[in-house]
């Protein structure tokens, strides 16, 4: 039975994300894939969900399985409508299958030999979720605990005084994970660490099936598997997903909004466009290092691209304008929250000051280019962006390079030019932290 209901638990994201999708897809006649739709809907899905339970908790309504499975029944229904009112071929908006064309027979045993490996990845980060207890302190002390929190006492607790206020530990901190957690849980009827923790399974199964359609619209499926491969060989991105920890689901959403909005900048996709606002509004919802990764690296691609272009200044502001909105509108009760209760987004004030550290550069040379989490990663990446700068003149590649500048900014500053210096000299953070910025990395190395 408990097998059934985590797989139900886990079902339901899918199918509100997929209803979402499906609406949208039938507003402007665009077509996906269907594991990348499935993808899509979970990684929305999710957020929609626990959007949808936190707005409950703000009413004062109870987490009970009823009052959270409306959302669920409310989507089943519209999905049986809009099947009746278009039939099953429109409701689905599937695109053909991607075909690999001729491959050789070494090519096949390497497609085949590829695709074992990445099965028995997704095996392997099963098997530690299972039989793993949670490892990191943020998992467990944060999001884990808030999530009980919310379990037990199946409601969000408004009062400040009130020791699981806003979840407990951390009330600062965005509570998508925590109430997804929750919702497991609910439908377990009891808390069981290794279901609620296989969330992160499902997000690395995502990050492999949008980076490698994200490619195929670009290069061939064959070096477009190869590249998703070498996403998901990361040591660190396969030790987070086995051991639960947040920073993977930060990583994804900075990494799917960005290659949705390059698909608006390449084919002029206005739902590629809606799609990536809807991926960084729900990511807001994740982790507030979202916040940083938005402004410093999608605010500034959008723009740059519009003035390149040179769009006129009042078309600038309502792309702009448009963009914001839909990354925006479904946070704005956390952000009336927060500012209600003099919540902190972001690091805590007395991190917030200027500090120079010049001994930072060589601890942040050290990390990059001398430990094993990235094995060659970063000396290939800056050796390739050397060799492409007549490519990121001429073509849309110099986006990719912008958004990647951007969020390195962000992440590096933070440890060069605040108090934030004594974590980088622990080594607790700027591993987790650049993890942000990989799958960009590799992305530009493929295209």
């Amino acid at each position: 039975m408990d097998i059934l209901m985590t797989i139900f638990a886990y079902a339901s994201p899918v199918i509100i994300g997929f209803t979402g999708l499906t609406i949208l897809q039938n507003m402007v006649k665009r077509q996906l894939a269907l594991s990348e739709k499935l993808a899509l809907s979970y990684v929305l899905g999710t957020g929609f969900l626990s959007f949808y339970i936190f707005y409950l908790g703000l009413l004062r309504i109870k987490f009970t399985f009823g009052s959270i499975a409306i959302l669920l029944v409310l989507a089943v229904l519209i999905l049986l409508v809009l099947a009746w009112r278009r039939g099953m071929k429109d409701l689905l908006g599937l695109a053909p299958r991607r075909q690999f064309g001729r491959v050789s027979f070494g090519g096949k045993v390497l497609l085949a030999g590829i695709s074992l490996l990445l099965l028995w990845k997704v095996i392997f980060i099963g098997f530690l979720i299972i039989s793993k207890p949670t490892y990191f302190d943020d998992s467990v002390s944060n999001y884990n605990y808030k999530a009980k929190n919310f379990y037990y006492n199946q409601a969000l607790i408004l009062d400040p005084d009130h020791p699981d206020f806003l979840g407990g530990h951390e009330p600062r901190y965005p509570d998508m994970n925590p109430l997804f957690k929750m919702w497991v849980s609910l439908c377990l009827g009891e808390w069981k660490e290794y279901a609620v923790n296989l969330n992160t399974l499902f997000y690395f199964i995502a990050f492999g099936l949008i980076i490698f359609h994200s490619l195929a619209r670009i290069i061939s499926p064959t070096v477009s598997l190869v590249f998703t491969y070498l996403l998901l060989s990361v040591p660190l991105l396969t030790f987070h997903a086995g051991f639960a920890h947040m920073d993977l689901i930060v990583s994804f959403y900075s990494f799917g909004g960005l290659v949705y909005l390059f698909q608006w900048i390449r084919e002029k996709d206005r739902f590629a466009f809606l799609l990536s606002a809807l991926i960084f509004g729900v990511g807001l919802s994740a982790k507030d290092e979202v916040i940083g990764l938005f402004v410093g690296g999608a605010l500034p691609t959008l723009i740059s691209y519009q003035l390149i272009r040179r769009t006129k200044f009042w078309k600038i502001l309502q792309t702009t304008g448009m963009y914001l909105g839909v990354v925006l509108v479904l946070n704005i009760p956390w952000f009336v929250v927060k500012k209600v209760y003099n919540l902190a987004s972001g690091p805590p004030e007395h991190y917030r000051k200027f500090e120079f550290h010049p001994e930072a550069f060589a601890i942040l040379d050290s990390y990059i280019f001398s430990t094993g989490n990235y094995n060659i990663l970063w000396t290939i990446f800056f050796a390739g962006l050397i060799i492409s700068i007549p490519l990121i003149i001429r073509t849309e590649l110099k986006y990719i390079a912008i958004y990647l500048a951007g969020i390195l900014t962000v992440i590096l500053s933070l440890f060069i030019f605040t108090p934030f210096f004594e974590y980088l000299r622990i080594g607790t953070t700027i591993n987790r932290a650049l993890l942000s910025a990989v799958p960009v990395v590799i992305f530009y190395l493929a295209i």
